[in-house]
């Protein structure tokens, strides 16, 4: 896992947690102003997007994989499979509403 070993510290998770936030409102603003894409549809694709990065588990997504694993009841799933599995499910759930919202 390279440098990710061990315990995501409480800065990193702020400020993963801070850049996601931004990228997603800044896209989604920008999506609608100058693409014409909803912005609704934009967050949902980008909100895919970041869980299919993280359900990958390769050695570059695992900085996404832990910020996910500490956030609210995700923390609670003790099994990396089943967290995989979820992830992916939710993945694709954010994909379908992409592609059916206004």
């Amino acid at each position: 896992m390279g440098r990710f070993q061990g315990k995501m510290t409480w800065r990193s998770f702020l400020l993963g947690y801070v850049a996601i936030l931004a990228c997603g409102v800044g896209g989604g603003l920008a999506s609608e102003l100058y693409l014409g894409v909803s912005a609704d549809r934009f967050l949902y694709a980008f909100g895919g997007a970041l869980f299919l990065i993280a359900a990958a588990g390769q050695s570059r997504s695992v900085y996404f994989y832990r910020l996910v694993r500490n956030v609210g009841w995700f923390a609670a799933i003790e099994d990396d499979r089943t967290m995989r599995i979820v992830l992916l499910v939710l993945a694709i759930a954010l994909f379908i509403g992409a592609a059916f919202s206004g």
